[in-house]
């Protein structure tokens, strides 16, 4: 994806070549797991999903300094998708 896609993407971890991109992190170990979008949260106290998110979004929790927000159920995904439309769709 870097590779194809290196103005929006990058795959190595120096912050500064990170900023304004996303960083796929490719060197995942055993403590951590990466799942598929929509997949729920099996750990939480109450379930939330892995879900492709607006720019906007992140941008307005980070201004707001909190990411609670971003922790969606499924209620919330499912009106995300129709508000927004699929986001993880192909581009």
């Amino acid at each position: 994806m870097a590779s194809r896609m290196g103005d929006r993407i990058v795959a190595r971890m120096d912050k500064r070549l990170r900023s304004g991109k996303v960083m796929v992190d490719w060197s995942q170990n055993r403590d951590k797991s990466t799942v598929a979008a929509y997949s729920l949260g099996a750990k939480l106290p109450r379930p939330t999903l892995s879900m492709p998110l607006a720019w906007g979004e992140l941008e307005a929790a980070v201004e707001r300094g909190s990411a609670d927000d971003l922790l969606l159920g499924p209620d919330e995904a499912l009106d995300g998708v129709s508000d927004q439309g699929e986001l993880f769709a192909p581009c």
